[in-house]
C-alpha cells in the first residue's frame, strides 16, 4: 500500500475533520484547505477549516473563504481527524498547535523537504509543486468529483506556489494536472485577475517604499528588501499583502538569491523570505536560523532589529554563495 491509499483510507473512515495550515496563509494553503474541504463534503463528511490568522484579501475571490475560522476560540472539539496543511512541522501552525484536541490523530500532508513528519500519519511528497497537487490526486483517489469552485482551489496553489509557473518545480505533472482543472470548470480568468491584475493603491505605495530599500551585495549576487512596521502603518497595508514581493529584489538581472525582511508586530521580530534562482540551496540558510522551506524558496523568522537581522541573513548569504570566500558584506 502506498501512502496515498493509506491516507485515503485513514480518510475514508473518518467522518469529522478539521484543517488546518501555517500561520501567515499563502495561496497554496489556502487554496488546498477550501479544495479538500469541498471534495470531503461531496463524500458526507464534514469538514471545518480553522487557522491561526485571517485568509488574506488576495485569496478571498474563492468562494468559503468569509467561513474559515481564525482563530483557536473557532474550534470545536468533536474532531475524529486533523489534517494539517502545507506545514514543515508542528511549531508553523501557531496557536493551533496547542489547541488541538486531545487524542485525535493527525495527518500532515506536505511538499517541504523540512518537514519532520508529525503526525500519526505524514505524506510529505518534496517532488510535488504543491500541496494543491498532491490533493487533486487525492480527491481523485478518493472519487470526488473536481468540481469548478474545487478547481479554482486548486489552481490557486498551484499558479501561487510555482510562481505563476516560472519557478524550477513546475513540473510536467503540475502542468498537466492544471490543463485538467481547466476541463473541470476552472475560471482561468476569475483567479488570474484577482492574483496578477489586480492591486490596490496602497499596496501599490508600500511598494514603491519597500523598493527604495533594495540593496546589492556580494557583487550583486544578493538582492535585499525590507519593509518597516511604520511603512505598512502608513499605507494602511499588512504583512499579508505582500506575497509576491520577493519577486521584486529576485527579477533583478544578475541576482542569484533574493531576499525580503519585514518587521512583525513583536518588538525586535523580522520575518525573512528567500528565493533562489541558481544553485544556492536557500533552505540550508533558512535552517540557521530555525526555519526550513525549499531549496529554492524558503523562510524563517528572526528576534533581532531589522537592520541586524538583515546584516545576519546577507552574511549567511554570502556564505552559501562562496563558502571558501566568506567574508564582509560589501
Amino acid at each position: 500500500m502506498d501512502d496515498l491509499d493509506r491516507v485515503a483510507d485513514l480518510i475514508a473512515s473518518k467522518s469529522s475533520v478539521l484543517l488546518t495550515s501555517h500561520i501567515r496563509l499563502d495561496g497554496d494553503a489556502v487554496g488546498s484547505e477550501l479544495a479538500l474541504a469541498d471534495g470531503l463534503a461531496q463524500l458526507g463528511k464534514k469538514a471545518h477549516i480553522v487557522n491561526d490568522g485571517p485568509v488574506p484579501g488576495l485569496y478571498t475571490y474563492m468562494n468559503g473563504t468569509h467561513e474559515i475560522g481564525a482563530s483557536v476560540r473557532e474550534l470545536r472539539g468533536d474532531y475524529d481527524l486533523v489534517i494539517v496543511l502545507d506545514s514543515s512541522d508542528r511549531e508553523r501552525l501557531g496557536g493551533i498547535s496547542n489547541a488541538l484536541p486531545q487524542g485525535t490523530p493527525v495527518l500532515n500532508i506536505d511538499h517541504h523537504s523540512s518537514n519532520d513528519s508529525f503526525g500519526e500519519v505524514a505524506w510529505v511528497d518534496v517532488h510535488a509543486s504543491s500541496v494543491g497537487e498532491m490533493i487533486y490526486r487525492l480527491l481523485r483517489r478518493l472519487g470526488a468529483e473536481i468540481t469548478p469552485n474545487i478547481a479554482i482551489g486548486l489552481y490557486t496553489a498551484i499558479a501561487t506556489d510555482t510562481g505563476r509557473f516560472l519557478h524550477s518545480n513546475t513540473s510536467p505533472e503540475a502542468l498537466k494536472i492544471t490543463a485538467e482543472l481547466l476541463g473541470c470548470g476552472l475560471d482561468l480568468t476569475k483567479a488570474n485577475n484577482a492574483l496578477y491584475r489586480c492591486t490596490s493603491f496602497n499596496l501599490l505605495k508600500l511598494r514603491m517604499l519597500a523598493e527604495e530599500t533594495i540593496a546589492l551585495h556580494a557583487g550583486g549576487k544578493i538582492a535585499s528588501m525590507h519593509m518597516t512596521k511604520r511603512m505598512f502603518a502608513e499605507t494602511g497595508t499588512s504583512p499579508l499583502d505582500t506575497q509576491e514581493f520577493v519577486e521584486i529584489p529576485r527579477s533583478i538581472e544578475g541576482v542569484s538569491v533574493a531576499v525580503l525582511l519585514y518587521e512583525l508586530k513583536k518588538p525586535n521580530q523580522v520575518k525573512v523570505s528567500f528565493r533562489s534562482n541558481e544553485d544556492v540551496d536557500v533552505c540550508a540558510v533558512a535552517k540557521q536560523f530555525g526555519g526550513g522551506g525549499h531549496v529554492r524558496a524558503a523562510g524563517c523568522e528572526i528576534d533581532l532589529p531589522l537592520n541586524r537581522a538583515e546584516r545576519r541573513v546577507i552574511q549567511a548569504v554570502e556564505a552559501a554563495l562562496c563558502p571558501s570566500c566568506h567574508g564582509a558584506t560589501p
